[in-house]
């Protein structure tokens, strides 16, 4: 895998079309992987405005001051940060799992669990460009039925 977050747009099955998200290796996307296109892009693009307009990360930093991410971790999903560093919130697609951006030592930190089961809370360092990118190639490849990985800065779309 090229990048830490992919999300794959595949083929068309009547009106929906296919998509999967991965982060670090670990498929995101609930059993069934068919999204309404329109729907789906809808989620894309509230997600990159948020990302790129609304949400300051650093500011987050000092309430999280101290923890590790797994702390962190419990802290903003059972506080009043739960909506605000939510991400990848994209309904029937990404509902088995709970993801935040977490403001950690001057780092930013894609964080992951899987809410059914007991999990471990998993994590990897990423730059907002990068998860901004991968959605907007996403977007792009759903407006204009393209397929292919969506894996940030580095995406071939000509896949």
């Amino acid at each position: 895998m090229e990048s830490k977050l992919e999300i794959s747009v595949g083929e068309y099955v009547d009106q929906l079309r296919r998509v999967e998200i991965w982060i670090d290796g670990e498929r995101l996307t609930g059993d069934d992987p068919f999204v309404y296109p329109e729907a789906f892009l809808t989620h894309l693009i509230r997600s990159r405005d948020h990302l790129k307009t609304e949400l300051n990360f650093l500011k987050h930093e000092a309430e999280l001051m101290g923890l590790g991410i797994d702390d962190a971790f419990e802290r903003v999903s059972s506080g009043n940060l739960h909506t605000t560093l939510r991400v990848l919130d994209w309904g029937p697609t990404t509902d088995d799992y709970l993801c935040f951006l977490l403001p950690i030592q001057s780092r930013l930190w894609l964080t992951w669990k899987r809410q059914r089961a007991p999990a471990k809370v998993r994590a990897i360092q990423i730059l907002p460009y990068e998860l901004i990118s991968a959605i907007e190639v996403a977007a792009d490849q759903l407006r204009n039925g393209d397929t292919g990985d969506c894996n940030g800065p580095l995406a071939d779309t000509n896949k």
